[in-house]
């Protein structure tokens, strides 16, 4: 569907015209005050949404620490009544292949075992207790390495092991549904990298059952991570 959009109005009888003072105001508009105009968040990083350009690409989808350190600090906030997991986890290059440590063997997105692969190659992980809420965490990530986003939908790592929750990865081939489900909003920028969630899943087969199989609203909310590196 077409991207979402907003605008600012201003009432017909005032001359339906912004004057310069209004105008310098908009420029200062976050997307973090539009959420918490339009939205139940009231608390929510002013940078949590950078702004990509030609030298601050956004489309790769993945926290690259080349030449970076590995302490950060990281922002977590939450739109979901799922109890939600989001971590990373180290990959070998930027098409997502993971290394098992033990058997030297490179899995790929799709190939099976990549979800157990990515599992034990996880570093980090994050969980906000409560709904619409703002977490603060202090982390120490592998410097120099490449690291993937993933998601897991209501639980935790080892329900996915044991079939109870379905994870989801940057990588659309990995995911069950073949969508995705998170996108990066900041790659970079002052050392700052931010993801965005969609926890429903996107299965609008025949098959599925929509009163047990929520389909995705697509609206990447339901958890939102702004990673900076110190």
């Amino acid at each position: 569907r077409d991207s979402d959009r907003f605008w600012f109005e201003r009432p017909i009888e005032d001359g339906g015209f912004f004057t310069q003072e209004e105008i310098a105001a908009i420029k200062e508009v976050t997307f973090a005050d539009i959420i918490k105009l339009n939205t139940e968040i009231t608390t929510i990083p002013d940078n949590a949404f950078v702004i990509s350009s030609d030298n601050n690409p956004s489309s790769d989808g993945l926290l690259d620490l080349t030449g970076l350190s590995g302490q950060a600090t990281a922002t977590v906030t939450r739109e979901a009544d799922y109890d939600n997991l989001i971590g990373f986890y180290v990959i070998a290059d930027q098409q997502g292949t993971i290394i098992d440590s033990i058997t030297g063997q490179s899995l790929t997105p799709g190939q099976e075992g990549y979800a157990e692969a990515a599992i034990d190659a996880s570093v980090v992980d994050f969980k906000v207790d409560e709904n619409l809420t703002t977490v603060n965490f202090d982390v120490t990530l592998p410097g120099g390495s490449i690291l993937a986003p993933y998601l897991v939908t209501d639980g935790e790592l080892d329900d996915v092991q044991n079939g109870d929750a379905d994870i989801f990865f940057a990588f659309t081939a990995a995911n069950s549904d073949g969508m995705s489900h998170i996108l990066e909003l900041g790659n970079g920028s002052d050392n700052t990298f931010t993801f965005a969630f969609e926890d429903l899943s996107g299965n609008d087969s025949e098959e599925s059952d929509a009163l047990t199989e929520p389909l995705s609203d697509r609206d990447f909310n339901d958890l939102v991570i702004d990673i900076t590196i110190l």
